[in-house]
């Protein structure tokens, strides 16, 4: 069985001149709920000085052996992570950690389209 844990990411940019933190980030974790923590901890220490703090959704992946999902946003003047960032964050295979364009599409309510649209198509 291949391993569901994973960190999943997407960057918007916002054009407007008025905003002082440009990136708008968005997260999905699949992991155990303290490694959940533990992750989302060090997101935000690396894309410091971040704000707008958003959960989108969580909850339970049925047979999976305990793990849990959880997705939110982030605004941050930080466009981008390096390689060794990225490794201070999650050290695993560039599979488990990787930009997704289909969280630019998040459906309302994020809940439902988590729950029931992206979680399953991610763990295919």
């Amino acid at each position: 069985m291949r391993n569901l844990r994973q960190l999943r990411y997407y960057i918007k940019t916002s054009t407007d001149e008025q905003v002082d933190l440009r990136y708008n980030w968005i997260f999905c974790i699949i992991n155990e709920p303290r490694e959940i923590g533990r992750l989302t901890q060090r997101i935000l220490k690396t894309l410091a000085p971040a704000s707008e703090f958003q959960e989108l959704a969580q909850g339970q992946i049925k047979n999976s052996g305990g793990l849990e999902y959880q997705s939110f946003s982030i605004r941050s003047n930080k466009g981008q992570m390096t390689f060794d960032e990225k490794q201070q964050i999650y050290n695993v295979d560039k599979r488990q950690f990787g930009q997704d364009r289909q969280l630019d599409s998040v459906g309302q309510p994020p809940e439902v389209w988590f729950a029931d649209v992206y979680i399953p198509r991610v763990l295919r």
